[in-house]
């Protein structure tokens, strides 16, 4: 979901925060040589992960971005997600 603005160059609204994006959008996005985004998440994000379902998390982030593995803004949105999962399993063991 976009948390803030996506704006074109002279200003103009491409897409308004609450939107949520889709494969086409970001594509679209792209094609306009939009370089970067705020989004949030859906849903509750700070929740603690067990060691079990953290790795189950990033196996299936793995698995996800497969396909992207050639695109440099989505290696660098996976490693963003990545980090996420492993502070989030941190935080497990620290409490």
């Amino acid at each position: 979901m976009v948390a803030k603005p996506i704006l074109r160059d002279g200003g103009q609204i491409l897409l308004a925060p609450g939107v949520l994006l889709t494969g086409r959008m970001i594509e679209r996005l792209k094609s306009q040589s939009v370089g970067q985004a705020w989004v949030e998440a859906e849903g509750p994000d700070e929740g603690r992960l067990s060691a079990e379902a953290a790795k189950e998390t990033e196996r299936t982030l793995e698995r996800r971005f497969a396909h992207v593995s050639h695109d440099p803004l989505m290696v660098q949105i996976q490693e963003i997600v990545r980090k996420r999962i492993r502070a989030r399993a941190e935080s497990e063991t620290h409490s």
